[in-house]
Parts: C-alpha cells; sequence; structure tokens
C-alpha cells in the first residue's frame, strides 16, 4: 500500500513535470508583435521581435537591430513569463499572463499604471523588416509630385538629387544645386515616419511619411508644415552616380 502510493506521488509529480516543461516549451522560439493594445489606445512598434531560447535566455529588438537581452522565468502554477533585460531599467509591473492559440500565436497580458497591456505574437521564422533597413543604401530621386497641399510648399529635396542613407544615422544629399549636404536621420518607432536633420541649420526639419513598392522604389509623403501634400519618389542605385 505505501508502495502504491509512493508511486502514485512519483507520478504525479512527473505528470506535473512534463506540462509544466510542455507549456514552458511552447514559450521557445522567435516571436513577432504583431499589435500591442493600452487600455483603449494602439502602440504597436515597428517590426518588434523577441526571441525564446530554451537555455533561459532572451534577445529582443526592432527591425533587424537587436537591443535587448536578458534572461527569463516562468511560473507554471500561474502561466506567468517574466523577461528581465540585463541592460535596461527594471520593469517595475511585473510578469506577463502567457496564453496560446495554436503553436504558432501568443498573447501577453499585465496592467501597467491602471491600464491593460495585451501584446499579441505569432512566431515566425526569421527577423521582421523594418523600414529603416529597407532605407539603408543610395536612392535617386525619379520624381517630385505636388499635391493639393503643397502650395507655397518647397522640400529639402530638389531634381536630379541622390539620398544615401547611412547604417550610422547619417545621410547624404547631393545634386547639382546645392553639392552635397549632411544631416542626421530618425525613424519613428511606431509609424512608418522617417526625420531628416540637416547639419545646415538654415535647413527645415522634416519627417516624412514612407512606403516601398518592393525594395527598390522609396516614396515618401511630407508631413510637416514645410513639406506637406509633397511627394518624393526615388529608385534605388547599387553604385553612386559619376
Amino acid at each position: 500500500m505505501i508502495n502504491q502510493i509512493r508511486n502514485l506521488a512519483i507520478l504525479m509529480v512527473i505528470l506535473f513535470w512534463n506540462a509544466t516543461f510542455s507549456f514552458s516549451q511552447e514559450l521557445i522560439g522567435l516571436w513577432e508583435i504583431q499589435k500591442v493594445n493600452v487600455g483603449s489606445m494602439e502602440m504597436t512598434p515597428v517590426a518588434r521581435w523577441s526571441e525564446i531560447k530554451e537555455d533561459g535566455t532572451f534577445y529582443s529588438g526592432n527591425g533587424w537591430m537587436r537591443h535587448s537581452e536578458g534572461i527569463w522565468s516562468f511560473d507554471s502554477s500561474t502561466n506567468e513569463f517574466l523577461p528581465e533585460n540585463r541592460y535596461g531599467p527594471a520593469d517595475s509591473f511585473g510578469s506577463f499572463k502567457v496564453s496560446f492559440d495554436g503553436v504558432d500565436k501568443m498573447t501577453w497580458t499585465r496592467v501597467e499604471e491602471g491600464e491593460e497591456v495585451v501584446v499579441s505574437l505569432t512566431k515566425v521564422q526569421e527577423r521582421p523588416t523594418a523600414h529603416w533597413d529597407l532605407m539603408i543604401g543610395l536612392w535617386e530621386l525619379k520624381e517630385i509630385t505636388d499635391g493639393v497641399d503643397s502650395e507655397n510648399k518647397k522640400s529639402n529635396f530638389s531634381e536630379n538629387s541622390f539620398l544615401f542613407i547611412r547604417w550610422d544615422r547619417i545621410y547624404n544629399q547631393m545634386s547639382p544645386e546645392e553639392g552635397r549636404q549632411t544631416g542626421y536621420w530618425h525613424s519613428h518607432g511606431h509609424r512608418p515616419e522617417m526625420t531628416f536633420l540637416s547639419h545646415n541649420s538654415n535647413k527645415p526639419v522634416e519627417s516624412w511619411k514612407i512606403s516601398f513598392q518592393g525594395e527598390d522604389n522609396l516614396q515618401m509623403e511630407g508631413i510637416s508644415d514645410t513639406n506637406k501634400g509633397i511627394t518624393v519618389s526615388f529608385q534605388r542605385l547599387s553604385q553612386f552616380p559619376d
């Protein structure tokens, strides 16, 4: 009788451990964040991903850039997942409640400053590409189009311009009229938008809405006061012009 009770207890421990291991195993993999809702607002970051590894570590980033890493733990009794970033500030909001929809969809939920946060993730094979990743490279301006809101407005881009977007957040703009201009570029973290800040203090700061047709045709629509309604179209080049 005692042996039967002991064997039953061992079996229950094994079954519990297997269930816990199986559930935590579902976390393992590369996940892309599809949507983030904070209360009634959507605040989805651009191309955000998280890679959860079996050895208890994780890596996160946006697009081709990895900017976070740390360790994770999982509480099987509450189905709560806690990532701890090695480099960032301590996360005071605690763990996420985890649920799954099939094998490739996962949801994290928790409360932050009184608002419910819901993070929807999908398992993927490759890191997602952000608009700033595709913009890296050399571009030739092909067309400038004025819209209904562009009267008396002029952008920093002119005919026959070339734009070189560098990985180090510097851009070079070349044109017959103004020669070579340089500055910084900055991407919005939640929308496909890019801002150019010229090193020339006489040039206005301009923001643009970014879209692509394939990977080699870039279109930028002005959204600042100085360029609103203006659309500039570029084509990717493989070498600098003579």
